[in-house]
């Protein structure tokens, strides 16, 4: 088949195979892997962290992508992997099984040419990363002249990407009947007040350069009839090179201070920042 047939063919397969956080990713893995062996190649999958690569030899360019994608946001209709004329329609399509795909198809290309290329591709970006953790050392990724990774950039390189911080955010009250609300101390009205010192750091003057931080989710109380006398909220705070965790932690407990509330945070998950030296070539 020709490369559009190629690239239409298995976009459509990739993009029709649920890949959310909440599935196993054994069937896209599978896709994968089988896409890959179709080029000639052995495709090796580490079961430990759900990811799959492959490597014809050292030297030449490394394909990098993600095959997990976000949840499918409620009230979608279409069905994953529908086309509507050259519209395809589907987690996805941008970020990223469209990039693995073209990878692919790179791929396909560079080995009829007899040039080496290898091809690494994880299942939890969107969460832990750890396969790229893991696999970011390992020879496969050292011994490639080059590496690609098809994020959706629109084509412009890019030189550095924000690091990731997940913190609980905990404010503790009183409980109290609903019908009595005076005698209560409501932990989601404290938190409330926190989170309004926390907003403006998600409208960035600078999107690249400065601290944000997202309210992902929020839950607090037992039953309506009940003050709440606990809240939590997970924030998602991205920093970029340069700045640390101490900086971010700093943003936070002046926000806590500056509401007048006593907030605790626990930190569950860390993606360091990182850069491209400038003198790199």
């Amino acid at each position: 088949m020709n490369l559009t047939e190629y690239v239409r063919t298995h976009l459509t397969e990739f993009v029709g195979i649920p890949s959310t956080p909440d599935t196993d990713m054994r069937d896209i893995l599978r896709a994968a892997t089988a896409s890959i062996e179709e080029l000639g190649l052995k495709g090796t999958v580490h079961a430990d962290v759900k990811a799959v690569s492959a490597s014809s030899g050292s030297g030449g360019i490394l394909f990098n992508g993600h095959l997990d994608t976000v949840p499918i946001a409620s009230g979608w209709t279409r069905k994953l992997g529908s086309w509507d004329g050259d519209f395809l329609y589907g987690r996805g399509t941008a970020d990223m099984k469209s990039g693995c795909v073209a990878g692919l198809a790179a791929a396909r290309a560079l080995l009829d040419a007899g040039i080496p290329v290898s091809l690494l591709f994880t299942t939890d970006e969107e969460t832990t990363m750890h396969g790229a953790v893991k696999l970011a050392p390992s020879d496969l990724v050292k011994n490639a002249a080059a590496v690609v990774v098809a994020e959706p950039t629109r084509l412009r390189v890019v030189a550095s990407e924000k690091g990731v911080l997940w913190y609980r955010a905990s404010t503790s009250g009183r409980s109290a009947h609903g019908s009595l609300p005076h005698l209560g101390d409501n932990a989601v009205y404290r938190m409330m007040r926190f989170l309004a010192r926390i907003e403006r750091y998600g409208h960035p003057r600078d999107v690249l350069n400065d601290i944000t931080v997202s309210l992902g989710t929020i839950h607090g109380g037992t039953k309506p009839n009940l003050v709440a006398d606990t809240c939590s909220a997970d924030l998602d705070c991205r920093h970029p090179p340069g700045t640390t965790k101490t900086d971010v932690e700093a943003l936070l407990h002046e926000a806590a201070k500056d509401s007048g509330e006593r907030v605790r945070f626990e930190q569950f998950h860390e993606v360091p920042p990182a850069a491209v030296s400038a003198a790199a070539d």
